[in-house]
């Protein structure tokens, strides 16, 4: 949102309004002195941003007790907020689990699953 503010010059001047994204905000990130729809924010999140993605995710997957042993060697990567996940799982039940406990987390975008079932 913009707000109107006038200078001491009496000119008057725009200044953009940072509101962060979730269910309960508005939905605009600033970026460059513009204004961005939320689903252009996580775009800019950085190497670092990604990373801490990636961890929070291992995280909740080592902490499920419902995932094997199999499934807690699954790689997680993470870039732009697309998350990746990509390794053996022992059931499609257990592949669920693994994109939702990713979906889940914060700052990601979307979830690519190229997990495998294997009994």
């Amino acid at each position: 949102m913009q707000r109107q503010i006038f200078t001491k010059t009496g000119m008057l001047a725009f200044a953009t309004v940072l509101t962060l994204c979730s269910p309960l905000t508005s939905t605009f990130v600033v970026s460059a002195g513009a204004a961005q729809p939320c689903s252009k924010a996580a775009a800019l999140q950085g190497p670092s941003d990604d990373r801490r993605t990636s961890e929070e995710i291992r995280r909740r997957i080592a902490a499920d007790d419902t995932v094997s042993p199999l499934a807690r060697q699954v790689v997680v990567t993470t870039t732009e907020g697309v998350v990746t996940l990509r390794g053996p799982v022992g059931s499609a039940e257990e592949r669920l689990v693994l994109a939702s406990l990713a979906e889940s987390a914060p700052g990601v975008r979307r979830v690519d699953d190229r997990l495998e079932v294997r009994p």
